[in-house]
């Protein structure tokens, strides 16, 4: 036996006519089944004076390093660029199962030569064969396939020769080894149906042989130190593998939790400049808010100084109407400079600032007005506040105005209420009320007219009514505001 494998590992063959050795053959033998690129094996000649001498250890340690190129190659076979890294991990681990099934085959097939058994050999080399073209699909980007070659070709070697040998060698012990390659290389909640497949496959095998006592394939009588010496082998190589399945728990579970943890790390940086940006843009967008503002102000400054240096009361009336719609829309930008949030308003808070303004600009006639508010936290984009703003400041302005020449008792109730989309705004009074003959859709008046442009702006309708003094409703759908409770 050791003759043999001396022979072959050792003496020189022919390649087209030019010597070579048995590693070289086999080197383009794997290159030729799975398209494995040339592997180098050397052979350390050292020269003598009547020819070459052939040197066994460097001739060892070159099928060594030859072993550990071809087990590089397979490592990283059918990974790519675009992939993710837990299909990485995946790949990886089924390259290394082929390769140490690939390499328990090969000690399997000198163990038969020692016992020089050659019947079984060519199932051996056909389970080999399986498995090569399962690498080959791998190479392909068929891991799947792959992985059920791996599967098939072990299941079926250990179901032969634990039915040639039978169950005192040992063979069963292989199941344990192939139950955990299916856990490993299976996913139960993405790859159900291999997952389970594969495994009813392994018990009904067990069931069979270790169960049942059922062996279809006898092999020839064997002694009790060759039984020995196979379930020795078998308990070894097994022991071996557990001792490998551990090692690979351990360094496939330290690797992706350092994946994990530099996961973390990256959303946490990323996380880090998305609120430096974020408190940049709002420091950014309260500048805005807060100079527009003062822009504002400027202007009702200007029309404050304007209306003070007249002496027609029309027109003083007029530059009276501008600042206070200029101011209504100064606090909105004030408002929300002041506020959490850049892009919301609360009508709750923002309601009696808007009065205070409004009653400031009438002195003394306008401190005997009661104006009762009835508005919850209510929170509204800028798009919506400023035309509800105006709005409120036109109406109430009016109120202020025309409505309590005589009253002893002048009252303005303002109610927001909001039911799912809708928003209804009323705004009534206990004054003399609008004129009969008044059409509001029709009037003329710069007041009535801003509130039906603006009305139109919201999307929404209104209406005015005359009871016990003037009653104004309007009705919009507002998607962007909400309650605060």
């Amino acid at each position: 036996m050791f003759s043999f494998v001396y022979r072959f590992l050792f003496e020189r063959k022919k390649i087209n006519g030019n010597p070579a050795y048995a590693p070289r053959l086999v080197s383009l033998a794997l290159q030729k089944i799975i398209g494995v690129p040339y592997v180098r094996l050397r052979i350390h000649l050292v020269p003598k004076k009547n020819g070459l001498n052939r040197s066994p250890i460097g001739i060892f340690v070159e099928l060594a390093l030859s072993m550990n190129l071809l087990r590089k190659y397979i490592l990283h076979a059918g990974i790519l660029p675009d992939q993710t890294e837990t299909v990485r991990i995946r790949i990886m681990l089924l390259n290394q199962f082929n390769f140490i099934t690939l390499f328990i085959m090969f000690g399997g097939m000198l163990n038969l030569f020692m016992l020089k058994d050659f019947h079984s050999i060519p199932v051996l080399l056909g389970g080999m064969a399986i498995l090569l073209w399962g690498i080959w699909l791998n190479l392909r980007a068929r891991s799947d396939a792959s992985a059920t070659c791996l599967l098939i070709s072990t299941n079926l070697l250990i179901f032969y020769y634990g039915s040639y040998f039978g169950a005192g060698s040992g063979i069963y012990f292989f199941y344990f080894p192939a139950a955990l390659c299916i856990a490993y290389l299976f996913d139960f909640m993405k790859q159900r149906l291999y997952f389970v497949c594969h495994f009813i496959f392994l018990l009904l095998q067990i069931a069979t042989l270790l169960l049942f006592n059922f062996r279809p394939f006898y092999g020839p009588g064997f002694s009790a130190s060759n039984i020995e010496q196979i379930f020795a082998f078998d308990l070894f190589i097994c022991v071996l593998l557990i001792l490998y399945f551990i090692y690979l728990v351990t360094k496939t579970n330290d690797k992706r939790q350092k994946e994990l943890l530099r996961y973390i790390e990256d959303r946490r940086l990323a996380e880090e400049a998305t609120k430096a940006s974020l408190r940049e843009k709002e420091t950014l967008l309260a500048e805005v808010h807060h100079r527009v503002k003062n822009n504002l102000a400027v202007i009702s400054g200007l029309l404050n100084l304007q209306m003070h240096s007249v002496t027609n009361d029309y027109t003083r009336d007029v530059l009276l109407d501008c600042k206070s719609r200029v101011a209504s829309m100064a606090l909105v930008h004030e408002k929300l400079y002041r506020s959490h949030s850049l892009a919301e308003i609360d009508l709750h808070s923002y309601l009696p600032d808007l009065i205070n303004e409004i009653r400031n600009a009438f002195l003394d006639s306008g401190e005997r007005i009661k104006v009762e508010i009835t508005v919850p936290h209510i929170f509204m984009t800028v798009s919506e506040a400023i035309p509800c703003g105006l709005i409120l400041n036109e109406l109430i302005t009016n109120s202020f105005k025309h409505a309590f020449a005589d009253q002893i008792n002048p009252e303005i109730k303002i109610s927001i209420s909001r039911e799912g989309q809708d928003l209804e705004i009323r705004v009534s009074d206990n004054g003399a009320g609008m004129p009969v003959e008044l059409k509001p859709e029709k009037a003329e008046t710069l007041g009535l007219i801003l509130i039906q442009s603006l009305v139109d702006q919201l999307g929404g309708k209104y209406a005015f009514k005359n009871q016990n003094g003037t009653q104004f409703s309007l009705n919009f759908t507002s998607s962007n505001s909400h309650i605060y409770n």
